[in-house]
């Protein structure tokens, strides 16, 4: 997160977690790929630390339509599509 403050404050209530601060891109990255769940904001770079995360078991959390909300499409096109980013569990923000 960009924000670990907020993301501290507001899941204080689990026990198995890990909160970075200020730790370079590359070590953010390699941790993506080592946990058995992402959950993925709409972002590209946490779209490419889940696709590289090569945990046979691993459960991705992604938004439905990354940067296409407005127009139900994901943009950029194609980040929905493939062998490995179909089993993942899409969130339609939408109706949150």
């Amino acid at each position: 997160s960009d924000d670990p403050g907020w993301v501290e404050e507001r899941f204080n209530y689990l026990p198995n977690k890990i909160i970075m601060r200020d730790s370079p891109e590359i070590i953010d990255m390699f941790l993506f790929t080592k946990c058995k769940y992402n959950i993925i904001s709409r972002s590209t770079f946490s779209w490419w630390g889940a696709w590289l995360n090569k945990i046979s078991d691993k459960e991705v959390f992604a938004p439905k339509y990354f940067i296409g909300i407005n127009k139900k499409k994901c943009f950029p096109v194609g980040l929905d599509i493939g062998k490995e980013v179909e089993r993942w569990k899409y969130i339609d923000l939408d109706k949150i």
